[in-house]
């Protein structure tokens, strides 16, 4: 077949609209100071989403995704990672936290026994890094290392079903090995 079937799709009015945010960001870290025992260290990093509303077209109607499934994707209200660390010598480790808050899930039946909210995502990662020889690091890990399972999503929009892959993964329990 002569030409490209996709360079005659037009969709002039495709993300034309405004959006309006607004959210708070935070972040606070702390080191200790270098000891026998080695240096203590903490990071916290979120974000509070307060509005989130948008138009498809301009002049159109704003819709809101703050907090449920809509028009194919969900907006978390609150997300952080928080991180726990040690560091002595050549080595390093780090207790990781991600959290995504749960939200109202796409419902597309109007039957109340198939109504769902998507639950909280909560996962820890553990690595451990040794970097004892000039231009050489060498990183082990346990990622998602209580094998926390995403929760259930009724969305349908994703080539995924039975969770939605932009809030969570469905890969449990893994090693990791880095040099």
């Amino acid at each position: 077949q002569p030409g490209d079937p996709l360079a005659y799709i037009v969709n002039t009015q495709v993300n034309l609209g405004k959006y309006k945010t607004s959210g708070i960001d935070f972040a606070a870290n702390w080191r200790s100071e270098a000891s026998a025992y080695g240096r203590f260290f903490a990071g916290w990093n979120a974000t509070w989403i307060m509005n989130y509303e948008y138009q498809l077209e301009s002049g159109g109607v704003y819709n809101n995704n703050l907090g449920r499934y809509f028009n194919g994707f969900p907006v978390s209200r609150y997300r952080q990672t928080l991180n726990f660390g040690w560091q002595k010598d050549a080595w390093t480790v780090n207790l990781l936290n991600r959290f995504s808050q749960g939200y109202e899930d796409e419902n597309t039946s109007v039957e109340p026994e198939f109504y769902n909210k998507v639950g909280n995502v909560s996962t820890y990662d553990l690595t451990a890094t040794w970097t004892g020889v000039k231009n050489l690091s060498i990183t082990a890990g346990l990622l998602n290392m209580f094998n926390q399972d995403p929760p259930f999503s009724n969305q349908g929009s994703g080539f995924q079903v039975g969770y939605d892959y932009r809030n969570a993964s469905p890969i449990g329990r893994a090693f990791l090995l880095r040099a």
